[in-house]
C-alpha cells in the first residue's frame, strides 16, 4: 500500500551538564558537532520529568548546547529529542511489470 505511511522513530539521549539562571541549561551528549545542533535547532526536547525545551545556541564546537526549558531542570537529569524518519516501501518492480504479457514466474526477482 503506497499510502501508508510507515515512520521510523530514534531517541537521542544526552545529560544537563551545568544549570543557569532563567531556566536555560547547558546540555551534553545530545549531538556531538556544530554542524548537527544547528541542524537540530527547530526540535523539542524533553525530560522524564515532563519539561519540555529547545536549543537556543551552540557552545563550542563538540556539541555542548546552551537550551531553555520550561522551568529549571537538575544537573544530571537527562533530556531527549525524539527524530522520526518517514520510511517508503521497498520498489518491487516486479509488481509494475505484472500487468504485461509476461507472466510473473519469469521475472527476475529483486532484493533489498
Amino acid at each position: 500500500d503506497p499510502f501508508r505511511v510507515v515512520l521510523k522513530h530514534r531517541i537521542l539521549s544526552g545529560k544537563v551538564f551545568r544549570v543557569n539562571k532563567y531556566n536555560s541549561a547547558t546540555v551534553r551528549d545530545l549531538v556531538y558537532t556544530k554542524d548537527d545542533a544547528l541542524f537540530f535547532k527547530d526540535v523539542k526536547l524533553w525530560t522524564n520529568n515532563g519539561l519540555e525545551g529547545k536549543i537556543d545556541k551552540c557552545v563550542g564546537t563538540h556539541g555542548n548546547l546552551k537550551c531553555l526549558f520550561s522551568n529549571k531542570p537538575q544537573v544530571g537529569q537527562p533530556c531527549f529529542m525524539t527524530l522520526y524518519k518517514r520510511q517508503f516501501p521497498p520498489f518491487r518492480p516486479e509488481l509494475l511489470i505484472r500487468d504485461c504479457e509476461q507472466p510473473a514466474e519469469v521475472l527476475p526477482r529483486f532484493r533489498m
